[in-house]
């Protein structure tokens, strides 16, 4: 048994290498899965965990949208929270899990291979993304309690960004989404206080 899930295991990453970055999102609960596995790829041209198509083709059912997707040559049937997506349109999808023959209630249909996405996003919602998205070089770097403390020139101005822990150097490039800006704030762990500064979910190297 375990030789033969090792074998199912070589094969779905062989299969989507080039198209997904996997965790363990979970399939809807309303829905019926088997033999679930995992495969993990790195795709550098997206933003981190994100992967990119073309629809061929959309279904929504049960609050999910399941899109037929063409990509690098490849055609694969991903599903996700439902989102107004149509054929001939680009899309970029981010982390999620492979499951096969799953068998979707609501479509009455059962898919020998299909990849569940935590997420969706047109090109418009991808623009939109990277047009929130805050960059800079770091200046300066601290770590305490846990967390990155970093100082960086965002070539309109010099802010302070606190985000957990990350390996980031002097002079890299980093980038992050919404941030809390807190003012006056005291770090026990650094024994200093911020005019200013910013506290975000994540921050990720985009050297």
């Amino acid at each position: 048994m375990i030789k033969t899930s090792y074998i199912f295991i070589a094969a779905a990453a062989a299969w989507f290498a080039t198209t997904a970055v996997i965790d363990t999102t979970p399939a809807p609960s309303h829905e019926t899965a088997a033999h679930p596995s995992t495969a993990a790829a790195a795709h550098p041209a997206l933003p981190a965990g994100f992967n990119q198509g073309t629809v061929v083709e959309a279904l929504n059912a049960g609050g999910y949208t399941y899109a037929q997707v063409n990509t690098n040559g490849q055609q694969l049937w991903i599903a996700g929270p439902q989102t107004a997506v149509q054929a001939g349109q680009n899309i970029s999808w981010g982390q999620g899990a492979v499951m096969t023959n799953f068998t979707s209630k609501s479509l009455g249909r059962t898919f020998d291979q299909i990849l569940f996405v935590s997420s969706y996003m047109t090109d418009e919602q991808l623009a939109a993304r990277e047009a929130s998205t805050s960059r800079g070089k770091v200046l300066a770097v601290q770590e305490a309690g846990g967390y990155s403390y970093m100082e960086v020139d965002t070539g309109a101005k010099t802010v302070w960004v606190a985000a957990p822990a990350i390996q980031v150097k002097v002079n890299d490039t980093v980038q992050w989404g919404s941030a809390s800006e807190m003012h006056n704030f005291t770090s026990k762990s650094l024994a200093r206080t911020f005019d200013s500064i910013l506290f975000a979910a994540a921050v990720s190297v985009a050297n």
